[in-house]
Order: C-alpha cells, then sequence, then structure tokens
C-alpha cells in the first residue's frame, strides 16, 4: 500500500494537478485548502 499524502494548497492551479497525479499512481491523497468563507467572530 503506498502512503497518504497531504497536498496543501489542493484547489490551486499548483496543487490540483499534483493531487490528481498522485492519486492517479495510486497514492492515498488529503487535500488542504483555505477557507473561502469569512469567519464569524
Amino acid at each position: 500500500m503506498k502512503p497518504r499524502i497531504l497536498v496543501t494548497g489542493a484547489s490551486g492551479n499548483t496543487g490540483r494537478p499534483i493531487a490528481q497525479a498522485l492519486a492517479s499512481e495510486g497514492f492515498r491523497v488529503r487535500t488542504a485548502t483555505r477557507s473561502t468563507t469569512p469567519r464569524s467572530p
């Protein structure tokens, strides 16, 4: 089994294709993105 890899910025122009390529190679990919909604105080 291949390792799990965390890709930060996975919704961006660089992170998205990296996450897709890793997944297509059989890696277990976890993604992290920045929230686009403002936080409530």
